[in-house]
């Protein structure tokens, strides 16, 4: 009896020494906490399905988003709307910095016609007269003018402004007072000989 009795509360403390106290507790807490994190995966597995399977016909839903290729097909438009904007941006770009004034386009005693209208500044004809010996010659153009666009160029002599000849043109002031008078110019000019006409030799080592 003695012997059946010490072995039985060996046993009991072998088993007491094992499993101390409050490991119980703490041990549901962590299966509590895995069973939290076992759910949590649970819901992203779910929402991972039910962003992979394509929602059709079939199965009574809608179509998945992305799943006919439409959104493929709209941001591939997108793209290419934007590429081609920024294409136009660049041409327009390109078209501003290598705009230059037409003055070479007519060559030395070509006669030709030009018509402007007042720009936004009324006070500001946009061209600058000079007389030599009777004749008129334009000796600048503002860039901020109606003229700058057209082909008039320094050196140009005046055949005619708004109608009236040259020679029925009193003085600089009356023809800036033509000019100022209307609310469209018409100037008739005339591309002078560089190495001939004295007007224009005076006009571009004086001005």
């Amino acid at each position: 009896d003695r012997y059946f009795f010490v072995s039985f509360h060996f046993i009991h403390r072998t088993e007491i020494c094992r499993v101390p106290a409050g490991d119980d507790e703490e041990e549901e807490e962590d299966e509590e906490e895995d069973d939290d994190v076992d759910i949590s995966d649970d819901d992203d597995d779910d929402e991972d399905e039910s962003a992979e399977v394509p929602r059709n016909g079939n199965n009574g839903g809608s179509r998945a988003r992305g799943g006919d290729g439409s959104n493929d097909d709209d941001d591939e438009a997108k793209n290419w709307s934007d590429s081609e904007e920024e294409e136009e941006e660049d041409d327009e770009e390109e078209e501003e910095e290598e705009w230059t004034r037409p003055t070479q386009r007519y060559q030395p005693m070509d006669r030709f016609m030009v018509t402007v209208t007042k720009g936004e500044d009324p006070y500001n004809p946009g061209i600058e007269l000079a007389a030599y010996k009777g004749e008129y010659y334009v000796v600048g153009v503002d860039q901020n003018g109606p003229f700058y666009t057209t082909s008039i160029d320094k050196g140009d002599k005046i055949v005619s402004l708004n109608g009236k000849k040259s020679k029925d043109i009193a003085s600089v002031e009356y023809a800036m007072e033509l000019i100022d008078s209307k609310q469209k110019t018409t100037v008739f000019v005339m591309r002078p000989d560089p190495n001939m006409d004295k007007g224009y030799k005076w006009v571009m080592s004086k001005h």
